[in-house]
């Protein structure tokens, strides 16, 4: 009924105690919920905000939805002004802006709760900042966070906006915009990474390449020196006495020597 103050205060309180309860870990030398989310690997703590967001935006809109479904029907066991307020506030929502809602939240959910899972059994190596995913798993995630993209931000703009089911102030609204804004900040996440991954494979070919140069260059100096060693065998020169013979023809050879004379 528009009690803004009671609504904010209890989050307030909610998140106070989130608080105190962190002060607490990390005063009893136990991990910090930060340092927990932090420890995971890949992009585990946006999928995990997923989840909980995407989790939280079901349960809302469910309970909305059967709410306004009893107001709208008379079916609620006291009508009186609470359900004359729903009915009025959800009259206007088309019925195709419910389902689409519930479909999404309930896909976004399992798949999110999925990747979550994946990454408790996922043994990476330790002391290393690469990631351990395979090609074609980079690549299913990269494909799915696209899809949610391009699925949440029409969604958040229509049900959001007056006249939408997640119009009024409230959890719904919050959660709706936390959800999308999580899963944007994921996909940069991804798009970072994928960036990264890119440049170390060139800098990884180059390297070969070069290595590949050095191995070229040194086994052509030796075919080079094995030969010049068969052509003095040939010949019957020493090395040493065709160096001795260069030095003393050489111009600055007879220059010293003149000098000394």
């Amino acid at each position: 009924k528009g009690q803004f103050n009671l609504y904010f205060s209890t989050w307030a309180c909610c998140a106070t105690s989130i608080w105190i309860l962190e002060r607490w870990l990390v005063a009893y030398g136990l991990s910090s919920m930060k340092a927990f989310l932090a420890s995971w690997p890949n992009r585990a703590p946006g999928w995990i905000a997923i989840f909980f967001l995407s989790l939280s935006v079901l349960l809302c809109v469910i309970d909305l939805f059967v709410n306004w479904d009893n107001a709208a029907n008379n079916a609620a066991p006291q009508p009186g002004e609470g359900a004359n307020v729903i009915k009025s506030l959800f009259e206007d929502v088309p019925e195709s802006q419910w389902q689409w809602y519930l479909f999404l939240a309930a896909v976004t959910t399992p798949v999110a709760a999925g990747f979550v899972v994946v990454e408790l059994f996922r043994e990476n190596k330790t002391n290393q900042e690469q990631d351990s995913k395979r090609a074609w798993e980079n690549i299913l995630e990269g494909a799915i966070l696209a899809i949610f993209v391009l699925a949440w931000i029409p969604t958040v703009i229509v049900v959001t906006t007056p006249g939408g089911l997640a119009s009024g102030v409230g959890n719904t609204y919050f959660f709706t915009w936390a959800a999308a804004t999580f899963i944007m900040e994921t996909f940069v996440w991804w798009i970072h990474d994928w960036r990264k991954s890119i440049h170390a494979m060139l800098r990884k070919q180059e390297e070969e390449y070069r290595k590949i140069q050095e191995e070229v260059l040194a086994k052509t100096l030796a075919e080079d020196s094995n030969l010049q060693h068969s052509a003095d065998e040939q010949t019957g020169d020493k090395p040493g006495r065709g160096r001795v013979k260069s030095e003393s023809s050489s111009p600055k050879a007879h220059s010293i020597m003149a000098g000394s004379y």
